[in-house]
């Protein structure tokens, strides 16, 4: 009996090394060092996988910039990138139509991304009367000057009932060109509707 112990515990041992030697193995593998830039004598940059010898050529405009968390761009840009909810607005709507306009964006690499929903008692294609029925979002600064504009169409606008209650929910998703700059001026969106 105690030579199957003896053997057991060796085979654990064995075991627990060829483990240990597994998990450097990867960690090797991982390595920041694992990847080596050359350049060739035409001027062109290739990638040396130093594990396996692979090498693959590398256009300089594929290359991704890398931004640094210290960089005040980097931090004024992560500030855009977050989801901003403006407050929500009470639409007037003709025609007894009674709802509350939600509307969320968030800037990341020059696009403008947001979410508009409307929550309204009534069904608001019933009765819409205009040639195109479309909802207007207006980006204004603090002097109350236009910066952008958004046309929401309301045909084009997800429709689903209202999880909280009996409501009518439109939902509309996109993604438009907006400059950092702009955005950051963004003081408010005005909602205007043609109906």
């Amino acid at each position: 009996m105690a030579k199957l112990r003896v053997g057991t515990l060796r085979q654990v041992e064995l075991r627990s090394c060829l483990l240990a030697l597994c998990v450097i193995g990867v960690a090797a593998a991982c390595s920041r060092d694992r990847y080596q830039l050359i350049e060739t004598k035409d001027g062109r940059e290739l990638r040396l996988d130093k594990s396996s010898g692979a090498m693959v050529g590398v256009e300089a405009e594929s290359l991704p910039k890398i931004r640094e968390e210290h960089d005040a761009d980097y931090s004024r840009d992560t500030v855009l990138a977050r989801a901003h909810q403006w407050p929500t607005e009470i639409l007037p709507i003709p025609k007894d139509h009674k709802a509350a306009a939600i509307f969320s964006t968030a800037c990341r690499e020059g696009r403008l991304f947001y979410r508009f929903n409307v929550l309204a008692e009534s069904d608001l294609r019933d009765g819409a009367t205009g040639l195109i029925p479309r909802f207007t979002l207006t980006a204004v600064d603090k002097d109350d000057f236009a910066l952008m504009e958004i046309e929401v169409p309301l045909r084009e606008m997800a429709v689903g009932d209202s999880k909280v209650s009996e409501n009518f929910a439109f939902t509309y998703r996109a993604t438009t060109k907006c400059e950092p700059e702009t955005y950051r001026r963004v003081n408010a969106w005005d909602i205007s509707w043609n109906f």
